[in-house]
């Protein structure tokens, strides 16, 4: 792997709620681009766009070594995702260990 290199968290929020998270070097800037979890989740992609609130958050990190890379995925991402909390019925792993002092 060559850095620095850059990294991206993102959020599907769903009325300021995370409905979907990810953590990779590709940007999901669009709807479409959440088209896997959708597929996953047993949800239509195109009816929810049609009904739900939602929005899509970024936050870009830069890694100048594999130390920092380490950091973004333990640390600097699950903070960043502490913003929100999750949607009442999500299924999967949280993109968080803690939130408000309490173990998720």
């Amino acid at each position: 792997m060559t850095y620095p290199i850059t990294i991206y968290a993102s959020a599907l929020l769903v009325d300021e709620q995370i409905k979907f998270w990810n953590v990779t070097d590709k940007e999901k800037k669009e709807l479409h681009d959440w088209k896997k979890d959708f597929i996953l989740s047993g949800e239509d992609i195109v009816s929810f766009s049609a009904r739900e609130n939602y929005r899509i958050e970024t936050k870009e990190f830069t890694a100048p070594n594999r130390e920092w890379l380490d950091n973004i995925f333990t640390d600097m991402a699950p903070d960043w995702f502490n913003n929100w909390l999750m949607v009442e019925n999500y299924k999967g792993i949280k993109p968080y260990k803690q939130r408000d002092g309490v173990t998720e």
